[in-house]
C-alpha cells in the first residue's frame, strides 16, 4: 500500500542529463509543501471517429500531454537580504526578483514581453518519481487570523513518464517557521493609509499555465493576469473610512499588508490601486464585520501588487 503521507516534492536545479529519455538534476531541492494535488497527466484526448464500416467508439487519441502540480507554501520569512526557499516559485508564476545584499528580497510583475522564469519539480513517492520540466504557474495568498499566511501555486509543465523510486528522509530544518497572523506579528493592514481590523485577505492573480500553443516551439506558458482577491474587516464609521461609499464610488485605494516575525524581518504586500466591491456584511464571532471583493488595477503599469521580504 503506498500511503499519501510519503509524498514529496522537489525543486531541480544545476547540470541537466538524460537518464532513459528522463530528466535527472545534480541538484535536488526539498519543498515544505501543503494541500498537494498532483496531476501525474493531462492532455487532450481526441475521438478518433474514422469511417471504418462498422459502429462503436474506436478510443481516443491523447495530445498535447502534460504533468500539474498543485500546493501551498507557509510563507516564511528568510534572513534579510536573502531570497525566500520558494523564490523560484515566485519567479515561475510571472514575478521578477530583486536582491539588495543584508537589506531585502522584492518581487514584482513581469512586464509583457519579458521572459519569465520556469522550474523543474519533482514528484516522489514510495512507488514512482516523476519528473516535470518548463514548469510554470498562478500565483495565489491567503492570510487568516491566527494561521500563518500562505502563498498557493499551481505549475503545469512538459509531461515524462514515472520511474521507480525510493523515498529517503530529506532535512527541511532549513525552512523557518512563519509567523502566525496575530496581533503580535501584525505590524500594518491599511486601506489608503487608514488601519483597519482584519480577519482575512486573500488574492489570485487569475492567471492559468497552459502549454502547446505552437506546433514547433515546445514550452509552458501563463495566460494574462486579473488580479482580485476579498478581504474581511470590522466595520467602522464612515467618519473613519467610508467603505461602503469606498464600494460605490469605486475609486482606487492604496492597500498595504504586512507581517513580522518580531526578529526584525517582515513580508509585506502593497498595491496601490484596488477597486473595492460590493461590500457585504459578515458576522465575525458576532462582531459586526463587512466583507469585500477587490479588483488590483495598476497604477503606472506591470504594479497591481508587489511582494517582499526585509
Amino acid at each position: 500500500m503506498a500511503s499519501t503521507k510519503s509524498r514529496l516534492i522537489r525543486l531541480l536545479s544545476g547540470t541537466r542529463t538524460l537518464v532513459g529519455d528522463i530528466p535527472a538534476y545534480d541538484t535536488a531541492a526539498p519543498l515544505l509543501v501543503k494541500d498537494l494535488t498532483v496531476r501525474r497527466l493531462e492532455g487532450d484526448y481526441q475521438a478518433q471517429d474514422f469511417v471504418t464500416g462498422f459502429e462503436g467508439a474506436q478510443g481516443d487519441r491523447l495530445y498535447n500531454t502534460s504533468m500539474g502540480l498543485d500546493f501551498t507554501i507557509d510563507a516564511a520569512l528568510p534572513e534579510a537580504g536573502s531570497a525566500p526557499l520558494f523564490g523560484e516559485l515566485l519567479k515561475a508564476c510571472g514575478m521578477t526578483e530583486t536582491l539588495v545584499a543584508v537589506t531585502s528580497a522584492s518581487y514584482s510583475l513581469t512586464p509583457e514581453g519579458t521572459p519569465k522564469g520556469e522550474v523543474a519539480l519533482q514528484y516522489i513517492d514510495t512507488l514512482t518519481s516523476q519528473v516535470t520540466e518548463k514548469a510554470r504557474g498562478a500565483l495565489t495568498f491567503t492570510a487568516e487570523t491566527k494561521k500563518p499566511p500562505m502563498f498557493g501555486f499551481k505549475f503545469m509543465g512538459e509531461h515524462f513518464d514515472g520511474q521507480p523510486t525510493v523515498v529517503t528522509a530529506q532535512d527541511f530544518s532549513t525552512w523557518p517557521d512563519a509567523p502566525e497572523c496575530s496581533p503580535r506579528n501584525m505590524t500594518a493592514f491599511t486601506v489608503n493609509g487608514t488601519e483597519l481590523c482584519l480577519q482575512s485577505f486573500t488574492f489570485t492573480d487569475g492567471r492559468a499555465p497552459t502549454r502547446a500553443k505552437f506546433m514547433n516551439c515546445d514550452d509552458t506558458d501563463i495566460t494574462g493576469r486579473n488580479v482580485t482577491g476579498r478581504m474581511v474587516v470590522e466595520m467602522v464609521t464612515a467618519a473613519t473610512i467610508d467603505l461602503m461609499g469606498l464600494c460605490k464610488s469605486t475609486a482606487k485605494q492604496s492597500m498595504v499588508w504586512e507581517i513580522s516575525n518580531g526578529a526584525g524581518r517582515a513580508l509585506r504586500v502593497a498595491a496601490p490601486a484596488v477597486q473595492l466591491k460590493y461590500g457585504g456584511e459578515q458576522d465575525i464571532n458576532g462582531e459586526m464585520g463587512i466583507a469585500i471583493d477587490l479588483v488590483f488595477t495598476f497604477d503606472q503599469g506591470n504594479d497591481e501588487f508587489a511582494i517582499s521580504f526585509s
